[in-house]
């Protein structure tokens, strides 16, 4: 039994060395045929391009492209940040003509949403959609109607609800003065 387990052993052995010389060379010229940019991107810090009202035009570069979105900080009474909004200009033709990403506290409930709307307009509710220790994130699209809304509003109120206190929501006054033009100093981008 012995003799006939090492003779399969070798067996598979020698039948194993070919084809693995085999698959190395066809890596190899799969790797050539379809070559891999293995370089990192030169990513600048980010800066504030310019700001307009309420609103910073904030920027960074990527291999030499400027990137760019509208960033707002809400602070309470006191100047403490509370949370933070950020809207990115999308590419044209899609069904969202701006990108929101909203940060609330950690203490945020999140079953409770957020809710958002320009001046005595619908209010509309949007999900969390994860958190770590920065906050609790909400990501949602806006179309170029709820844009122009924006455009032509005085402000956008987005609303919170806390755990500490469920019963008495929290709302955020955003104002759009400046909003027009730091959303026009950004192109949208091709891609």
């Amino acid at each position: 039994m012995k003799i006939f387990t090492s003779t399969i052993l070798a067996f598979s052995l020698a039948l194993a060395a070919p084809v693995a010389a085999q698959d190395t060379t066809t890596e190899n010229k799969a790797d050539e045929a379809f070559p891999v940019d293995t370089t990192e991107p030169e990513v600048k810090p980010p800066y504030v391009r310019e700001k307009h009202g309420e609103w910073n035009v904030t920027c960074t570069e990527v291999d030499g492209t400027e990137l760019c979105k509208l960033y707002h900080l809400f602070t309470d009474g006191q100047g403490n940040s509370v949370a933070e909004l950020t809207i990115e200009v999308l590419p044209a033709g899609g069904q969202a003509a701006a990108g929101v990403t909203f940060v609330s506290p950690l203490l945020t409930l999140l079953t409770a949403q957020m809710s958002w709307r320009v001046d005595a307009g619908k209010n509309r509710r949007y999900p969390f959609n994860w958190c770590e220790n920065a906050g609790c994130f909400a990501r949602f699209g806006l179309t170029g109607a709820d844009v122009n809304a924006m455009k032509k509003g005085a402000t956008a109120t987005v609303t919170v609800v806390s755990i500490v206190n469920p019963k008495k929501p929290i709302e955020l006054t955003l104002p759009l003065t400046g909003f027009t033009a730091a959303f026009n100093s950004i192109p949208a981008p091709t891609k």
